[in-house]
């Protein structure tokens, strides 16, 4: 499927490799075989409980599972106890009933068997599966869409269906029902015009707009940072907003929530106590981390590196970790992932492969392949410049693609981006109007400079040399911006 091929590259200034921080609502996810990797066929039937993996012992049980546990072993036919005990597990949490392992998923195929008419029950059998994943009720093969729209049909006010209706969505897909075409952000304002105080469709909310949008709801305005402080307040033990308060979180910034001063790791850690088997927030941590940098979870000592490993020993498929740990990766630096072996490239190409949508991985594959090459995806060839491309298409204030795109033009060329005419100066320029730190873009923007020519940034005028003096006082370690300061100096 991934094929590399020599062919014209391009040859400009300075690019950077991000580790892209995610706000990821991959809620639920099944338990996978301890010897299984990552599902070569998207599509595959998945049916029942799963198939391997430790029972959690009595010993090991929370009181509130034990209490629902018993219920569940008094009346077995009881559909109410089967959902309860369902919303209560965790992630990946499996428990033994009458010799059986027990996960959500198979309590909730138990909740629909005994009542196919409740809402609640389908909606949580939506929720246990996850992409493309399918099960089996009644001889009728259901996927996670079908689920939730049945729930839906069974009750139009259920609001955590609505919310997890939207979910799934994309940035632009929508989905129709009752005649009309909603996208993430419409489900979510419907769970919240039936409930106000559901915590879950505010976090999902927060992360359907985009950065510096806002909604208005009822009196007041809110955008994403809001969304996620507003879930919180409605319920502290939900892991989902505090993975994505994180995200949203400058790393010197703090917040206070119930009192207790929260910076950006510490929102990941809350999240990982919480859901210990959830992907997004180890990969996040993991890129919350300097080279050489470590942090204590569950009394383990783990870096960049090891928080990414682990979000993929939960979860192969977590395309963030992988876009992560490859742009971690030294250049020819090979890694055991899950008995793969992996590099730079391979890494990315994996992420792409697992969610070709995300734009800090396009930008990402841009700056490992070298200029002459080009790597077949999905039919379609892309050299560096292409990459970046595609991240603009997906994501057209991405700076970072701004940026590199801007080092991969040589001085007088133009390209055509999404309509508009750009050439080197107008992409870093583009880039800066973005994200004025980016220092990429600083460096790019003076090579497009003569020696006694101004331009204006950010209401103020800067020179060739003023331009290469901001990227060392953003970053005074950039070699490029040093050297080439010294030559305008000279």
């Amino acid at each position: 499927m991934l094929r590399v091929s020599s062919g014209a590259g391009t040859r400009g200034g300075e690019t950077v490799l991000e580790v892209v921080r995610d706000v990821t609502l991959m809620l639920f996810r099944r338990l996978r075989p301890a010897s299984s990797g990552p599902s070569s066929s998207p599509s595959s039937l998945l049916t029942g409980p799963p198939a391997a993996g430790p029972a959690v012992g009595p010993h090991h049980l929370r009181e509130s599972v034990r209490g629902l546990l018993e219920q569940v072993r008094r009346d077995p036919s009881n559909p109410k106890a089967w959902i309860a005990l369902c919303r209560e597990l965790k992630l990946r949490e499996v428990v033994a009933i009458d010799g059986r392992l027990v996960d959500r998923r198979a309590c909730a195929l138990e909740a629909v068997s005994l009542e196919g008419s409740s809402s609640e029950a389908w909606d949580l059998l939506g929720l246990s599966l996850r992409g493309n994943e399918q099960t089996e009720v009644a001889g009728r093969v259901v996927d996670q869409r079908i689920c939730t729209l049945e729930a839906l049909r069974l009750d139009p006010d259920n609001a955590l269906a609505w919310s997890h209706l939207g979910c799934p969505l994309k940035h632009g897909e929508t989905i129709e029902i009752d005649g009309r075409r909603l996208d993430h952000r419409a489900c979510e304002l419907e769970a919240l015009q039936r409930d106000p105080h559901l915590a879950r469709a505010w976090a999902c909310l927060g992360a359907a707009i985009l950065s510096g949008e806002e909604v208005q709801i009822g009196p007041r305005r809110f955008d994403r940072k809001a969304c996620a402080l507003e879930s919180l307040r409605l319920d502290p033990e939900l892991a989902t907003p505090w993975s994505n308060l994180a995200a949203l979180l400058r790393p010197d910034e703090k917040v206070t929530i119930a009192g207790r001063p929260m910076d950006k790791r510490s929102c990941y850690l809350e999240a990982l106590r919480l859901e210990p088997s959830w992907g997004s927030p180890w990969a996040n941590l993991g890129a919350s981390l300097g080279p050489g940098e470590q942090v204590r979870v569950a009394g383990r000592s783990m870096d960049n590196r090891a928080c990414e490993l682990m979000a993929l020993r939960v979860d192969p498929t977590f395309a963030g970790a992988w876009r992560n740990l490859g742009a971690m990766l030294r250049p020819g630096e090979r890694i055991e992932v899950e008995g793969r072996t992996m590099d730079k490239r391979a890494c990315t190409l994996e992420a792409i492969r697992l969610d070709p949508t995300d734009a800090g991985t396009w930008t990402n594959l841009g700056h490992v392949i070298s200029p002459e090459e080009r790597v077949q995806i999905s039919g379609r060839w892309f050299d560096r410049r292409a990459c970046e491309l595609e991240a603009l298409r997906l994501d057209p204030r991405f700076s970072t693609a701004w940026a590199n795109l801007s080092g991969f033009i040589e001085v007088g060329e133009t390209i055509q981006v999404a309509g508009r005419t750009m050439d080197r100066r107008t992409c870093a320029l583009e880039a800066l109007r973005l994200d004025p730190r980016m220092v990429p873009a600083w460096n790019n923007l003076a090579t497009t400079l003569g020696p006694m020519e101004t331009i204006e940034v950010g209401g103020r005028w800067y020179g060739r040399g003023t331009c290469f003096e901001e990227a060392l006082r953003l970053n005074p370690s950039n070699a490029f911006a040093r050297r080439n300061l010294r030559s305008v100096h000279s």
